[in-house]
């Protein structure tokens, strides 16, 4: 999924776990404008009112989950750049991901080496690769 390079600033975890959320703030380290939300629906508020560069989105969330929150942000920002984290590894979700416009499909927990390539491939343009799908 080759796009056009983008300057990673601002920085929106969505997560209904803190510990989860801590860790990708963690593996992000300084020098990002970090954002966070713990459910779908506080997320997308967040993404409407703040011009985000990158998006973490869990995908298994009460309420709105992740699913709809990725498509709802897709409808406000076709451009956008969703990372969507999942253990679901199953191949049907990262294609339904993928389908409805994350840039990437990343398994829950993410390493911080996923987050830095992810990062950088936004940044360069490079191709951007999906982890670990297991066939159905």
């Amino acid at each position: 999924m080759k796009g056009k390079p983008v300057h990673i600033n601002r920085v929106l975890i969505v997560d209904d776990s803190l510990v989860a959320r801590m860790l990708l703030k963690k593996c992000l380290g300084n020098g990002f404008e970090l954002y966070e939300a713990e459910t779908g629906e506080q997320g997308l508020d967040v993404f409407r009112s703040i011009d985000m560069d990158l998006v973490f989105l869990d995908l298994n969330m009460p309420g709105m989950g992740g699913f709809k929150t990725l498509k709802a942000m897709m409808e406000y920002n076709p451009q956008a750049k969703v990372a969507v984290i999942s253990a679901d590894r199953q191949v049907s979700t990262i294609m339904n991901c993928v389908t409805a416009g994350a840039c990437t499909v990343l398994k829950k927990p993410p390493r911080e080496e996923s987050i830095q390539k992810t990062i950088h491939a936004l940044e360069t343009g490079e191709d951007l690769l999906v982890e670990g799908i297991q066939d159905e």
